[in-house]
C-alpha cells in the first residue's frame, strides 16, 4: 500500500481566483457562491434532504451554490427525499434522516433544513402505484407540506425550505399556505 500524505493547505486566494475564472457576470456571483474555507470552518448554515436519483446530484449541487450554500451545508440522501421521510414501509428510512439531522445540529449547528424533491421520481411511482403522471407534482407538494410540519413540530427553531426540482435542474419553492 502506498503512503497518505496530508493534503496541502488550500490557498484562499487561489480558490477566489479558481471561482471567478468560471463566474461569466460580476463580482458579486463570485462572493455568492464563495466557499468556506475547509481547513477552518466548523458549522454549516442547513441540512439538505434529497432523493438518490442519479440524474440531479450535479443539478442539487449547482442549485445550492446558486443559492449561496457552496460547501456550507450537510447532505442526507433518501430515495423519495420527503417521502422517503415520511413513509413508515421502511422505518429505519425516517430514523436514519431524524438521526443525522440531530448530529447536523449538534456538530455543525445547522438552523435550516432544504427538501428537494423532483419530477418523475421513481421513489413516488413505487409507493404510489395509482398516481397518474399529471398528479405527481401534487403529491410531492402534499409530502413535502407534511415534511414541514413534522419537522418543525420536533424542531421548532429550524427555517424549512422546500423545493421541487424539474429534470431539466430548475426548482421552484414550495411556500408555506
Amino acid at each position: 500500500m502506498g503512503n497518505c500524505t496530508s493534503p496541502k493547505p488550500i490557498d484562499t486566494d487561489a480558490q477566489k481566483n479558481f471561482i471567478s475564472a468560471f463566474d461569466n457576470n460580476s463580482e458579486s456571483n463570485s462572493q455568492k457562491s464563495m466557499t468556506q474555507d475547509q481547513l477552518t470552518a466548523h458549522t454549516a448554515k442547513a441540512m439538505v434532504l434529497s432523493c438518490m436519483d442519479f440524474r440531479l446530484l450535479d443539478d442539487i449541487v449547482m442549485f445550492m451554490n446558486d443559492k449561496g450554500y457552496n460547501n456550507n451545508y450537510d447532505q442526507f440522501i433518501l430515495a423519495g427525499a420527503s417521502l422517503g421521510s415520511l413513509q413508515t414501509k421502511y422505518k429505519i428510512w425516517g430514523e436514519s434522516w431524524t438521526e443525522h439531522l440531530g448530529l447536523a445540529i449538534k456538530l455543525h449547528h445547522v438552523t435550516e433544513v432544504i427538501c428537494i424533491d423532483h419530477d418523475k421520481c421513481g421513489a413516488y411511482k413505487l409507493f404510489y402505484p395509482e398516481m397518474k403522471p399529471e398528479e405527481e407534482r401534487q403529491y410531492h407538494i402534499d409530502n413535502l407540506k407534511k415534511f414541514r410540519i413534522s419537522l418543525k413540530k420536533t424542531h421548532p427553531n429550524l427555517h424549512v425550505y422546500l423545493y421541487f426540482m424539474k429534470l431539466d435542474g430548475s426548482c421552484d419553492e414550495i411556500l408555506e399556505d
